[in-house]
């Protein structure tokens, strides 16, 4: 198993947890001959990317046999990411994530398989969904001016001070043949 990413931190985390094969790579230009694998997978990866297409067709380049990725479908009642999405378009401001969720290629593209893995479910204070939301760590953040996600942020703590939020999570892998994949993307995959 061969892991890749584009920031160096996150080889160092890789490595430290006993990942042995870690390479400093984008999406876009994987260092990678034809074919090398069998499998490919991603995990909360194509919506950081604008160019979603343009990875994929780079994992398939790289992969023989199947693309994996794990699908996560949240809900939390009350949904404080959707009024945060709700407060920022209110003044004014854009929530649009760079690519597309791995579950949202799903939709566009059905599996060949999928597994179910699980679900689960706890309570959360809505301080701690508050604090993330803060820190900006959703990729749907990124473009909003500063001044809005202030101003969303204090809505959000007056609102929803002391709330306690219930979290389910479902927990799938899809997996598609790579010509597949790549038909979808445009490109007919190459001769194994």
């Amino acid at each position: 198993m061969v892991g890749t990413d584009v920031s160096r931190e996150m080889i160092r985390i890789g490595q430290r947890k006993g990942f042995q094969y870690a390479v400093l790579a984008d999406a876009y230009h994987l260092p990678f001959a034809d074919g090398t694998f069998h499998v490919a997978m991603t995990n909360r990866l194509l919506h950081l990317l604008e160019d979603w297409r343009g990875a994929l067709r780079e994992i398939g380049r790289t992969t023989q046999g199947w693309y994996v990725s794990v699908l996560e479908r949240e809900s939390a009642v009350p949904d404080l990411e959707l009024e945060y999405v709700r407060g920022v378009e209110g003044r004014g401001g854009n929530t649009k994530r760079p690519g597309l969720y791995e579950r949202d290629l799903a939709s566009q593209l059905s599996p060949d398989r999928i597994v179910a893995i699980g679900r689960f479910g706890a309570p959360e204070q809505a301080s701690h969904t508050i604090a993330m939301l803060e820190k900006r760590i959703f990729s749907s953040q990124w473009s909003v001016p500063e001044e809005i996600h202030r101003d969303t942020i204090a809505t959000l703590r007056n609102r929803f001070h002391g709330v306690t939020i219930q979290t389910q999570n479902e927990i799938e892998l899809a997996i598609w043949r790579v010509g597949r994949l790549l038909d979808f993307v445009g490109i007919a995959p190459s001769p194994a």
